[in-house]
């Protein structure tokens, strides 16, 4: 277990462009490279960023957020309060 987490937590730091106390910056080619799994955790990790709750977004939201992702008309999407805007190549998540 303790290596399924150093992995998700490496292509996590992988993928960040930039980091600000109000928003994140990720590399969405990166980020498009690893498997849904992964992308999903990842999603996981940067909403958690913005919120200290337990309250986590649903694994089916993720996974429409995902397929929305991929697509090229893909603009912005909500995730539990957390806005993700596409701009070029960074995926921002930023919080009202």
């Amino acid at each position: 277990m303790p290596y399924y987490r150093n992995m998700v937590w490496k292509c996590l730091i992988d993928t960040i462009f930039e980091i600000k106390p109000k928003s994140i910056k990720i590399k969405r080619d990166t980020l498009l490279k690893f498997d849904d799994l992964i992308i999903e955790k990842i999603i996981l990790l940067c909403l958690k960023f913005f919120s200290d709750k337990k309250y986590k977004a649903r694994s089916s939201k993720i996974k429409l957020f995902i397929s929305e992702m991929k697509k090229s008309s893909f603009k912005i999407f909500n995730l539990t309060g957390v806005s993700i805007k596409k701009n070029d190549d960074l995926l921002t998540f930023f919080q009202k």
